[in-house]
């Protein structure tokens, strides 16, 4: 008969517990996975640009994976709040009495972020002022890198074709 000492024990425990974390799916470790979510808010207005429009429905579809988010109508005051968004390009769209009107581009949703939309809906068509809750960085935009890639490649294309004169010490 073998008789296990307490350290062959502590050493199988360790083991099945590193196994047991390795085994688990990294989401289920994240301390909020929906922290990686994005939000859209906003208001909904009248034709007037004034009078905010009650029972509107905002809805969003990802260009990527068609799918789709849907607020609950907006209140008396028109406001209305879409949660937990997989960050990505959204088409936008409002249902309402009046009809149902289409932003003519995408809105870009990016991971902890807010972003408000304010759309006033006119007889031609939906009007909409969008912001963006958190400051966007320019250096981080296209046009930043644009910028910072054409200066850089500015100044080495002017580096390296600068001819040197010949230096002379009698002149």
């Amino acid at each position: 008969m073998r008789k296990y000492g307490i350290s062959n024990i502590s050493l199988s425990l360790i083991a099945a517990l590193m196994l047991a974390l390795l085994s688990c799916p990294l989401e289920a470790m994240e301390e909020n996975p929906e922290a990686k979510k994005a939000s859209l808010i906003g208001t909904v207005y009248q034709e007037d640009m004034k009078t905010p429009l009650r029972g509107a429905v905002i809805r969003i579809r990802s260009f990527a994976t068609q799918k789709e988010y849907t607020s609950a109508p907006t209140n008396e005051t028109g406001t209305y709040r879409i949660s937990n968004i997989d960050p990505g390009w959204y088409a936008v769209g409002v249902t309402c009495p009046r009809g149902d009107f289409n932003l003519g581009y995408g809105i870009n949703l990016k991971e902890n972020e807010t972003a408000k939309l304010v759309a006033y809906i006119k007889p031609g068509g939906l009007l909409e002022k969008n912001e963006v809750t958190k400051k966007k960085d320019f250096f981080k935009s296209p046009k930043g890198i644009l910028g910072v890639v054409v200066l850089t490649a500015a100044g080495a294309f002017t580096l390296l074709n600068k001819k040197e004169s010949e230096v002379s010490p009698i002149r």
